[in-house]
């Protein structure tokens, strides 16, 4: 999934669960989408630098205030990232792509920066705004990363709605251990 979309109450849930947890960035102060560009260029799997971790639960760089810094694996090269993590569970975050993007424009007009950063991503984004522009960027990410899964029978996926599905969802997967999944960061109106 993309950030704003429910990565920091998936963080907390996992961490609740005594799961060894990476969100966004890792000790000492590294962005895991940093981690992820270094064993890129080195010819290295995807996540070599992250394999202490059980659960990933945003993977992207974006540091705000910086031209030209942003990288969304999950996006750039989620091909490889499945095909040298096939027994991975990969999860689709996902929540109201409205409220999606009013977050992305509240949180530090993320946005923008977004747009202007990272505009590889955009090409082919329908709209005249920006957030309609990142609405349709959300939207086309979440179809392929659907479509792709659906022709994976044996892959080990699952699409959560931060708006609506509970933990239990989770069960197929592992013991979530009667706890609540918690809503964290929640956009304020």
């Amino acid at each position: 999934g993309m950030l704003k979309s429910g990565t920091s109450s998936l963080q907390a849930f996992f961490t609740q669960l005594g799961y060894k947890s990476a969100h966004w960035i890792v000790p000492p102060g590294k962005m895991i989408g940093d981690l992820i560009l270094q064993a890129k260029s080195e010819n290295l799997p995807l996540l070599h630098y992250l394999d202490s971790f059980d659960a990933l639960t945003e993977i992207n760089k974006v540091q705000l205030g910086t031209f030209g810094k942003c990288y969304f694996p999950q996006i750039e090269d989620f091909d490889q990232l499945y095909e040298e993590n096939k027994k991975a569970l990969f999860i689709l975050n996902t929540r109201n792509i409205k409220d999606h993007v009013n977050s992305f424009v509240k949180w530090h007009s993320t946005d923008k920066f977004m747009y202007m950063n990272c505009p590889h991503l955009f090409v082919n984004a329908t709209g005249t705004e920006i957030p309609e522009k990142l609405e349709s960027l959300i939207l086309a990410h979440n179809d392929r990363i659907r479509n792709f899964f659906k022709h994976k029978p044996e892959a080990k996926f699952i699409e959560f709605n931060i708006d609506i599905d509970k933990a239990n969802v989770f069960e197929k997967f592992f013991d979530t251990k009667n706890i609540t999944f918690p809503h964290e960061n929640k956009t304020k109106p």
